[in-house]
């Protein structure tokens, strides 16, 4: 008899911390992906073994939990890793799952600093795995569709492209988040434009089609929040195919989001 197809389907195990960014929307994710067939949790602290259980109960009742995440990666095997921690703890980790031979889904940001990315990224490459960023707004239908015009040259060679994305200063004052790790220098390496203005960084390249070679720009605390990290950055870019641009990207708004993507 025909065997019905099937989609394969993957182990996939999390490494993370009550500090990693986006965990709730990941585990949000993963509970609703068909292609994943279990998965495990390794947190040193444990803090986030309740949540994941509550989250991932309906469809993965029996929820393995690790202390260690060495530990998890040799016992469970998964196909994918996921690593979501504090920046300054994610290369160890990242490091640890590609050694394994596995593949790797990272949070952004990776590092703390461009040294410890280019090996984590050797690595990579070595052991032929993928290594991976979360950049969901590739995924906006939107975004979908510009890709598709541009890159089929219906609209001609891109020339120029403005870019901003401006967000809200609240987050600043939120209690506790000066002396949280997202604010420490040597803890995040960077601050706005390493957390969310790197997605419209990200979109220029992925709608034009084309990379960035050549950039000039200021990080700036203009808001004088008591931070290490920036709360804005601009960039002048200019591309490999000969387009030029800019970028904005800073904290100036009392609430919400304002954002803006030009091609000429």
């Amino acid at each position: 008899a025909i065997q019905p197809w099937a989609e394969p389907s993957i182990k996939v195990g999390i490494i993370t911390e009550p500090g990693g960014a986006h965990l709730g929307l990941y585990l949000k994710s993963l509970a609703n992906c068909q292609g994943v067939d279990q998965i495990a949790l390794a947190d040193s602290t444990g803090g986030t073994f309740e949540n994941t259980k509550s989250v991932l109960a309906s469809r993965f009742p029996k929820l393995q939990t690790f202390r260690n995440s060495f530990e998890m990666v040799s016992l469970f095997k998964p196909d994918l890793v996921l690593v979501t921690l504090e920046t300054h703890h994610m290369p160890p980790a990242l490091r640890m799952a590609l050694e394994s031979n596995c593949h790797v889904l990272s949070e952004k940001h990776p590092c703390v600093n461009v040294d410890d990315l280019d090996a984590v990224v050797r690595l990579a490459d070595a052991r032929q795995r993928h290594l991976m960023l979360a950049f969901a707004t590739r995924f906006s239908p939107i975004v979908q569709k510009a890709k598709e015009v541009v890159q089929s040259g219906l609209i001609g060679k891109p020339y120029g492209t403005n870019a901003y994305l401006i967000a809200d200063r609240a987050r600043f004052k939120k209690p506790g988040y000066s002396s949280s790790w997202l604010a420490l220098k040597q803890k995040a390496g960077g601050g706005f434009l390493m957390q969310v203005g790197i997605h419209y960084l990200d979109l220029v390249q992925h709608i034009s089609g084309d990379k960035v070679r050549k950039v000039a720009g200021f990080c700036r605390n203009v808001g004088g929040h008591p931070i290490e990290v920036e709360d804005t950055a601009v960039a002048a870019l200019e591309f490999e195919k000969g387009m030029v641009g800019t970028l904005q990207s800073g904290c100036y708004l009392e609430s919400g989001y304002q954002s803006h993507f030009t091609l000429w």
